[in-house]
């Protein structure tokens, strides 16, 4: 390799100082010229690709929550529909009762402004997973945590629920 660059040294100094410069100004166009092909003209390919990605994608998010809330509507939505104007704890006593939990509900006491915990003893299961659903579904009232134990009837359970709107 050294002898090949020596090589190219002696016919370069064997060159006209104007041919010396005509080979060094081509040289250095060359060296730009690759310098851009290589390395500038690919990264701002993959930086427009990337723009164009990123557009792509939040547009398909934009359309996923589009269908989301069209899905929402045509299934009857998530939102509220009945007691937005009543407390938190009058639906979550009212609607209990109206389910079938009545007897069972031990308590409801607020936890601030919009949140409330309930004690419910000796209840159906199925019957308490229905409320919930419909506390949700029906008022807007989430359950937050719920600490549920079986009791020794089959279907039968206690529960400690708190609940926020």
């Amino acid at each position: 390799m050294n002898a090949q660059l020596q090589q190219l040294r002696e016919r370069f100094d064997a060159l006209a100082p104007r041919e010396r410069l005509m080979v060094t100004v081509a040289a250095i166009v060359v060296g730009v010229a690759l310098l851009y092909l290589a390395i500038w003209q690919p990264l701002q390919q993959s930086r427009a690709d990337l723009r164009n990605a990123l557009a792509s994608e939040r547009a398909l998010a934009s359309r996923i929550v589009a269908a989301k809330a069209e899905v929402a509507a045509l299934r009857g939505g998530n939102t509220p529909t009945q007691g937005t104007n009543r407390s938190l704890l009058a639906i979550v006593d009212q609607s209990g009762r109206a389910i079938g939990l009545g007897q069972g509900i031990r308590g409801v006491t607020p936890d601030g402004d919009n949140r409330a915990r309930v004690r419910l003893d000796n209840v159906a299961f199925d019957d308490t997973v229905r409320w919930m659903d419909q506390l949700e579904n029906r008022y807007g009232v989430a359950v937050q945590t719920a600490d549920v134990s079986a009791k020794d009837k089959p279907g039968q359970i206690e529960a400690r629920i708190a609940v926020t709107r």
